[in-house]
């Protein structure tokens, strides 16, 4: 199923989103994201959008709060 995700890596009681994508099918999502991805951001949170215009609009949304998606490394 198709949907957004959130790459994300916790500081103390802090959320740091890495990067923000879209994938057509989430079940397969940790398998199609890259070793170093996996490895900088150990969570990922999933949100299952089926509809394309609901995906897309969330994805536009989840970039305009949090930037272009670059996956900064581990600091």
């Amino acid at each position: 199923m198709a949907g957004n995700y959130a790459c994300i890596r916790m500081r103390g009681e802090e959320a740091e989103i890495l990067g923000v994508g879209e994938a057509l099918d989430l079940s397969r999502l940790h398998e199609a994201l890259p070793k170093r991805v996996r490895e900088a951001a150990p969570l990922v949170y999933t949100r299952l959008n089926v509809a394309r215009a609901t995906r897309t609009a969330e994805h536009e949304d989840l970039l305009a709060a949090h930037g272009p998606v670059k996956l900064r490394e581990r600091a």
